[in-house]
């Protein structure tokens, strides 16, 4: 019988994010995001930041290949990666 692990994020849309006020230490560095997209789906993308501007984030995607702009209140947590990409 195979055993199956599941990830549950507690998710309060109506919250203000915790990141949003810490993301600027970020710029310019890799990072670990685990991300709540629109559609309620859990992603975990590494990603480079460019720049933070009141809820948004704007980063290059390493898993996309492409820039990308991110909700800073569906952030469910950021990892710094000491590693190169």
């Amino acid at each position: 019988m195979p055993l199956y692990i599941y990830w549950v994020f507690v998710y309060n849309k109506n919250k203000r994010s915790c990141w949003s006020d810490r993301m600027d230490r970020y710029i310019g560095k890799v990072v670990q995001l685990i991300y709540i997209d629109r559609y309620h789906q859990v992603s975990i993308k590494d990603i480079r930041i460019i720049s933070v501007k009141n809820d948004t984030l704007k980063a290059y995607c390493f898993t996309a290949n492409a820039h990308r702009v991110f909700n800073v209140n569906n952030i469910v947590d950021v990892e710094l990666i000491k590693r190169v990409i």
